[in-house]
């Protein structure tokens, strides 16, 4: 009997219909064995009885168009479409302790996520409650077929509980940021005071140290480098001019200048804002040279 086939389309319809059920066959990424459908090494979709359960997670763009040929290839059948994103899945019929753990848990996840939208939408509000109410049915279908125990959701209930947890984890989230925000400036005035911190900064910062302009990545380039390099940095910042240098080869210590834009300096992986230019400037005297001349 034939096993190896040429297509994964191909198989997908051979899986559908069911024939010689027990025989693994396959096609370059996509094979079927015991009314299982598998997409590499993971189960997307489970023939039971008169019913087929799609399990409908968003691993890659090729396994979603496997997902496709399943789906295409099923005609007269009852249809359960869940999200199980489970690697390595070698049945999508489960217990009732996986069923808990890995379809359950989190369906409701994503029907928490679409009431939230769905509270907050203007114009599809309707469409993400739907597809929330889509999700129970599916998830109530499936204990039905396997005789598990499940509790149907009071969508209602469970959407007021959802908005007002999203509220609090806004506000939580918002607390952190702050808390996130403070921190860094205080590192980065102390970075600038000459200090040894290693974090991350949002931006490319500049200080003076050692006689050598240091970067907050940890770039270091002379000082007289960046005095000749800052004439035309300024130049080109005050015309509103871009400049690209990439055939010049212009040196900053042991970096080459690629472009010098209006509000930055892009030496390399480092894209130091002009700002941070000024500050060294100011710094060095260069601008108080600048009004002389």
């Amino acid at each position: 009997m034939k096993t190896v086939y040429s297509s994964n389309k191909e198989i997908a319809h051979i899986w559908a219909n069911n024939d010689n059920a027990t025989i693994n066959k396959k096609a370059s990424s996509m094979s079927c064995q015991f009314d299982r459908l598998f997409s590499y090494s993971t189960c997307i979709a489970e023939i039971v009885g008169d019913t087929v359960i799609f399990n409908t997670y968003s691993y890659s763009p090729t396994t979603s168009k496997h997902q496709s040929y399943a789906q295409g290839a099923i005609h007269g059948k009852a249809r359960i479409n869940l999200e199980i994103p489970n690697y390595g899945l070698s049945t999508l019929v489960f217990s009732q302790d996986s069923f808990n753990e890995l379809v359950v848990s989190t369906n409701h996840k994503r029907i928490a996520q679409l009431l939230v939208k769905a509270e907050r939408a203007r114009l599809n509000g309707g469409r993400y409650q739907g597809e929330a109410f889509s999700i129970e049915q599916n998830l109530k279908q499936y204990a039905a077929l396997l005789n598990l125990q499940y509790t149907p959701l009071d969508l209602d209930q469970f959407k007021g509980e959802a908005v007002a947890l999203d509220k609090a984890r806004k506000v939580q989230e918002k607390a952190r940021q702050a808390e996130k925000i403070k921190e860094q400036a205080e590192n980065l005035e102390n970075w600038r005071a000459g200090a040894d911190i290693r974090a991350y900064f949002e931006i490319t910062a500049l200080r003076i140290k050692n006689d050598e302009i240091e970067t907050s990545k940890g770039a270091k380039i002379p000082l007289d480098h960046a005095v000749r390099a800052y004439p035309l940095i300024k130049r080109l910042h005050d015309r509103d001019l871009s400049l690209d240098l990439s055939s010049h080869a212009i040196k900053l210590g042991h970096y080459t200048v690629n472009r010098i834009e209006k509000d930055n300096l892009i030496v390399g992986c480092h894209k130091i804002p002009y700002s941070e230019i000024e500050k060294i400037a100011i710094q060095l005297n260069l601008m108080k040279e600048e009004q002389t001349a």
